[in-house]
């Protein structure tokens, strides 16, 4: 069910709501929208309440003229459990949407019952990544977005996954080609300007799961195995094979280690496997 926003702040807001039980809300990352998640909405919610949401400038959903940071994402998010007057969520992130569920964990933090961090990072960027991200804008600004994303989407998957499944590229750079231009580059600087999540992992007692690609070069294994050790209640699942996309590298997989970890967030019955 596609449901509607009531927002001053965030105009043609719009969600999917499917399924009862726990609420889980799932956030795309860059270069993606909500139909990313198409097939884990379907395999998750006959046990679950299954929320999802294009990103402000994504889709119908209208980028507000303050500045994009990831709270104010974070926001938008808020604003969609507040209208359905939620008590609690599990946030699933992928990538960027990752970066935008670690800012509402240490926002609202009471709300939140679990994180699944997939592919995606606590750490701030560094300053080769701060200027590998300028650099991007300003061939987007110069070029446009074609190019660049012909170039950057085979980059998120693994050597595997391009030799035989070339038609799993081809549908993402056509879904990536919808999103505007300015909306690309508001992304980058909102991730530019983010700041470290590694202090609020450490100290918060909230369930994260950390979901690795072997072949990830966006978020490279040696960066992800720095962090996922470092909070009090954590899943370490590697997905070999598989760069930055898992949900459609290795679908299967992707979906089993996700619904184990909601499984543990609902009923935790024994300590998580490290």
């Amino acid at each position: 069910m596609i449901k509607k926003l009531h927002s001053n702040r965030f105009v043609n807001g719009e969600y999917i709501d499917e399924g009862s039980g726990q609420a889980l809300f799932l956030l795309h990352g860059f270069g993606e929208d909500v139909t990313l998640w198409q097939t884990s909405i379907d395999f998750l919610k006959p046990n679950y309440r299954v929320l999802a949401t294009n990103f402000p400038g994504t889709g119908n959903p209208i980028l507000p003229e303050e500045p994009t940071r990831m709270e104010m994402l974070a926001d938008y998010i808020f604003e969609i459990i507040q209208q359905e007057q939620l008590n609690s969520i599990l946030l699933i992130g992928h990538s960027m949407g990752g970066y935008v569920a670690l800012s509402f964990a240490e926002k609202y933090p009471a709300l939140v019952v679990g994180i699944s961090l997939v592919h995606s990072s606590a750490f701030a960027d560094d300053e080769e990544k701060k200027a590998n991200r300028l650099k991007a804008i300003r061939i987007l600004e110069k070029d446009g977005k074609e190019n660049f994303l012909e170039t950057m989407i085979p980059a998120l998957y693994a050597e595997q996954t391009k030799k035989n499944n070339p038609a799993i590229l081809q549908a993402h750079l056509t879904m990536a080609t919808t999103i505007p231009s300015v909306t690309l580059i508001r992304y980058y600087e909102a991730m530019i300007h983010r700041t470290s999540k590694i202090e609020f992992i450490k100290h918060t007692q909230i369930p994260m799961q950390f979901i690795i690609g072997k072949e990830d070069m966006a978020i490279p294994f040696s960066i992800s195995m720095q962090q996922c050790h470092l909070p009090s209640i954590s899943k370490i699942d590697i997905l070999e094979n598989v760069g930055h996309m898992g949900m459609l590298e290795n679908t299967t997989s992707f979906l089993t280690i996700l619904n184990s970890f909601c499984k543990y967030v609902v009923a935790p019955k024994k300590p998580l496997n490290l």
